[in-house]
């Protein structure tokens, strides 16, 4: 037997009772936690508000470029939308949230047709009831289900799952309330005991006390008559007349003495930090906040803890829907966090005034489909008035048009050439020269930013070590250059890499990071770049043997800041360099470009083998010859420092 035959066989979906024996009432479990539940309550709401778009890649026929395209229709979209017969899309994206919280995982279990295999419903399954099993060769080999009288095996192509991810389990989520266990005990007893009071009458064990002698019987009588007259909160307030002169005594514990009104504050705010909700989304006094701050508390909440979580689901169903349809699907989340659309305008606006991005770039940006015109993917610069195309020089409407890029011009050039005499090297130059400079564009931009996340990081770690600073001795500079500070070095050249990798290919035309040329050169890059690391490190013993009698510390600071805006320089300029370069030469390869042009700045500042190999031309997969040394493309990681560090040069794709 299997779950599906459940279905299939018997029950109906819209029979309550049935699924609930075989799914699990964990919908209907009460949680007495007032806070747990409202932050609950809150997530799940937010997780509802998603929006899914489901995209396909395409290519664009007008510039042969892969674009996403939205889908509007497609069998999943049917699915999502309708998920069975007793549940909306709605349900389903709110108890993601909750369960996520509540229970650490949420499972969804795919129903197929019994002919067709065909996707055609999703349940949610009950977490509790729900164990991932792990064998020698998978994390999760499959699940199993807990129906009570017997445990059924589900295959891992039946079961999305979706898990809060920790530290502990590469298989199974964990509760968000998990670290909550104290704090919710704590809630129950606050309430308990509240509730308790206001029902025995508003007061915690109050005591009598009197002069007469009281036997049993009279004792139980007084004690009868107290409750009878007194007890509970529809005697509240009535006039207290007692006998036998009988007197109240203040007790040693009132509620006020117990401070129970902060000592809820203080649960309110730990639950409140462990789910990072704002108490302004939990329904707080409004008082001290704006629509300002309001605003900021949503945005913060939604980008900050749920945005993530949906960018993580939001994989998880593409990797589920690919297994399906087929890898050209991507699902993607709109955000949930409020925005600012008249600042985002105003940005896109300026940037694509600029030429620093196209209106491609800023509709796939939102998620809109691309535009099928030429000029869409080209970046346009207001100048003084008129349009000018990036990619050629062209003034858009001048006439005659001048583009000066790729083969299409290369003919133009010839005929040009035909009718003047004109020499082909002229005109060859300046399309590098102007190759060269939407290059140098885009290598400014990023510069000035990698410069200052490199001179940060130079600035964290002399904090570092004097966080740790021994005076005494500098045997502590050896210690402090560990793989601990390594790993810090290494996690930030390699992202940078990856991201100029990027930004080289996209300006070639194709995108694809999954290339072993690329792993090969960056694992070449990283190997090298554990340099700097050893630099400093030298530099620092060396300063501090040669002033032996000064303080350890001044030397530290004085070498940080004398070195770090010079390296930082040099480390952004080469790492930009090399990465863009690989890209080029990457992307070109993708797109079946035959040659490779060299081009160099070509000012006082080239070195003299940089500017003997300009307009060097070769076939894509060999090698240029710079300085008797071998280079696949400027900054190649496998040339010497000497070839390599502070390069400007850059590869020019021929298709022919």
């Amino acid at each position: 037997m299997n779950l599906t035959d459940v279905f299939a066989k018997a029950i109906s979906l819209t029979d309550a009772p049935a699924i609930r024996a075989i799914f699990g009432d964990a919908i209907l479990k009460k949680n007495e936690s007032s806070y747990i539940g409202s932050c609950l309550n809150t997530m799940g709401n937010y997780f509802a508000k998603a929006k899914f778009r489901l995209y396909e890649k395409r290519k664009n026929r007008a510039n042969d470029k892969v674009y996403l395209y939205e889908v509007y229709e497609h069998p999943f979209l049917e699915v999502w939308n309708n998920p069975n017969e007793f549940q909306t899309n709605w349900e389903l994206k709110y108890f993601m949230g909750l369960y996520l919280g509540a229970f650490g995982n949420y499972y969804l279990l795919k129903l197929r047709g019994i002919a067709s295999q065909k996707l055609r419903a999703l349940i949610m399954l009950d977490p509790a009831r729900v164990t991932p099993v792990s064998s020698k060769n998978k994390y999760i080999d499959y699940y199993e289900y807990n129906l009570g009288y017997e445990k059924v095996k589900l295959q891992l192509n039946e079961v999305i799952h979706i898990r809060y991810p920790y530290k502990g389990s590469l298989i199974e989520g964990r509760p968000i309330v998990d670290e909550l266990s104290d704090v919710i005990e704590v809630d129950r007893l606050q309430q308990r005991l509240t509730k308790q009071f206001y029902e025995n009458g508003g007061f915690i064990g109050l005591t009598f006390t009197t002069n007469a002698a009281m036997n049993p019987d009279s004792f139980n009588r007084a004690l009868k008559q107290l409750r009878e007259k007194y007890e509970g909160s529809k005697n509240a307030f009535k006039v207290a007349l007692f006998e036998q002169g009988l007197q109240p005594i203040k007790s040693a514990y009132s509620i006020k003495d117990m401070d129970l009104t902060n000592q809820r504050k203080l649960t309110q705010e730990e639950v409140l930090m462990a789910f990072r909700i704002p108490k302004l989304l939990m329904g707080a006094s409004a008082e001290g906040y704006t629509k300002a701050s309001a605003e900021a508390a949503e945005y913060v909440y939604a980008q900050s803890m749920i945005d993530p979580l949906l960018g993580y689901i939001s994989e998880v169903f593409t990797k589920a829907i690919k297994d399906e349809y087929g890898n050209e699907f991507i699902l993607k989340h709109d955000s949930v966090a409020p925005k600012d659309v008249e600042r985002n305008l105003s940005y896109y606006t300026k940037m694509s005034q600029l030429g620093a991005l196209t209106i491609n770039e800023i509709r796939m940006e939102e998620d809109f489909d691309p535009l099928p015109f030429d000029l869409a993917d080209v970046n346009i610069m207001n100048l003084g008035g008129a349009a000018i195309r990036l990619d050629t020089g062209e003034q858009l409407g001048a006439t005659p048009s001048n583009r000066i890029n790729g083969d299409k011009s290369l003919d133009i050039i010839k005929a040009d050439n035909d009718s003047d005499g004109s020499d082909d090297s002229d005109k060859l130059n300046e399309i590098y020269e102007l190759h060269f400079k939407q290059i140098d564009r885009r290598f400014k931009s990023e510069f000035f930013r990698f410069k200052n996340e490199v001179m940060n990081f130079f600035d964290d770690q002399k904090k570092r070590i004097l966080k740790i600073f021994d005076s005494k001795s500098a045997l502590f500079i050896e210690e402090f250059f560990n793989d601990g500070e390594l790993q810090i070095l290494m996690n930030m050249m390699e992202n940078a890499y990856m991201r100029f990798i990027e930004r080289g290919m996209k300006y070639a035309g194709l995108v694809n990071l999954n290339i072993k040329d690329i792993k090969e050169s960056l694992s070449r890059f990283l190997e090298n770049s554990k340099s700097i690391n050893e630099t400093t490190k030298k530099d620092l013993l060396d300063k501090i043997r040669k002033a032996p009698d000064k303080d350890i510390k001044n030397i530290v600071e004085e070498y940080y800041n004398k070195f770090a805006q010079q390296r930082s320089d040099l480390i952004a300029t080469t790492t930009i360099e090399s990465g863009f370069n690989l890209g080029l030469w990457v992307s070109y390869k993708l797109q079946g470009f035959k040659k490779k042009v060299w081009i160099s700045m070509q000012d006082t500042e080239v070195r003299d083998s940089h500017l003997l190999a300009h307009g060097q031309e070769k076939n894509i997969d060999d090698y240029f010859e710079v300085g008797g040394e071998l280079l696949m493309y400027p900054g190649d990681p496998n040339a010497s420092a000497e070839q390599v560090i502070n390069c400007r040069c850059v590869i020019y794709g021929k298709e022919k």
